[in-house]
């Protein structure tokens, strides 16, 4: 989609600026046998996010959105019914920052991407698990 494909789309929708939780979850890298098994359980999850979420990470099976939450208390309930769902075997990193809803998650948000997806990226490479909130 050209940029002026995406803005005619957008002002057709009614977009919305809220302050709303970012989630990046990395299930697994790509090589992990237990791949199929993640991508398979994560689809059949019933989260609340605000926007479709979209590709993580380059190194494995990841994914990063926004949860329809401003309370903390919720992300953190989110956030561990999915650790929980994945035996605590997996990385999630919350965030709260104010969003848009435009889809796809990167087009209109890049800028409070930033300093959350690099920790997610530093985290990812010391391959750590657990929840964190930054």
């Amino acid at each position: 989609m050209n940029l002026q494909e995406n803005i005619r789309r957008i002002l057709k929708e009614e977009v919305s600026i809220e302050t709303k939780y970012l989630i990046y979850i990395y299930f697994c890298d790509y090589s992990d046998s237990r791949i199929d098994d993640f991508i398979s359980k994560f689809n059949d999850m019933d989260i609340n996010f605000w926007v479709k979420p979209g590709k993580g990470h380059h190194t494995g099976f990841a994914i990063q959105s926004i949860l329809d939450t401003h309370s903390l208390k919720t992300a953190k309930q989110i956030a561990k019914h999915i650790y929980e769902t994945f035996d605590d075997d997996i990385l999630i990193v919350l965030s709260k920052q104010q969003v848009s809803n435009i889809e796809p998650i990167g087009t209109n948000n890049e800028e409070v991407f930033t300093e959350p997806g690099r920790y997610f990226d530093k985290l990812v490479r010391k391959k750590e698990k657990g929840i964190y909130i930054i």
